[in-house]
């Protein structure tokens, strides 16, 4: 058996123990993965919210509804509507599988208009694909 030097052994299992979280975020739940979209929305991160989705087909206010877009076109477009709003509030309403591998949630957004003092509220519905044991984004539609 080899012998390594006690701070190899200390290094090695501290490079170990800093990639469980990603695991675990990774493997998640249907529900964690909303949660994850939720928190990523309420702090106006595109990247958190796209993650490692090949494609996303997204119908958002004030635009017509895209095809499916790369992960670069489709933060580009999250980024323009972060833009214009302060996040009050955002919760998960509801969460439901539609299949083994797919399943959506639906958020409830209470937000106000940059440079205003009106506050609105949309649906947000957010449809997810399972590949492996990651759930990524697939679809956002954004409603009135």
């Amino acid at each position: 058996m080899l012998r390594h030097p006690r701070w190899a052994r200390v290094a090695l299992l501290g490079a170990v123990l800093g990639l469980l979280p990603v695991c675990a975020e990774a493997q998640g739940s249907l529900a964690s993965a909303a949660e994850r979209a939720r928190r990523a929305w309420q702090t106006h991160q595109p990247a958190e919210l796209v993650g490692r989705s090949p494609r996303v087909t997204l119908s958002l206010p004030a635009t017509a509804p895209a095809e499916a877009l790369g992960p670069a076109q489709a933060m580009a477009l999250f980024d323009d509507l972060f833009a214009q709003a302060v996040e009050l509030e955002i919760v998960v309403r509801a969460v439901r599988s539609t299949r083994a591998d797919a399943g959506y949630a639906e958020l409830r957004r209470r937000f106000r208009l940059v440079g205003t003092q009106e506050v609105a509220a949309q649906t947000i519905l957010l449809a997810f694909r399972q590949i492996g044991d990651v759930w990524l984004l697939a679809e956002v539609r954004v409603l009135q």
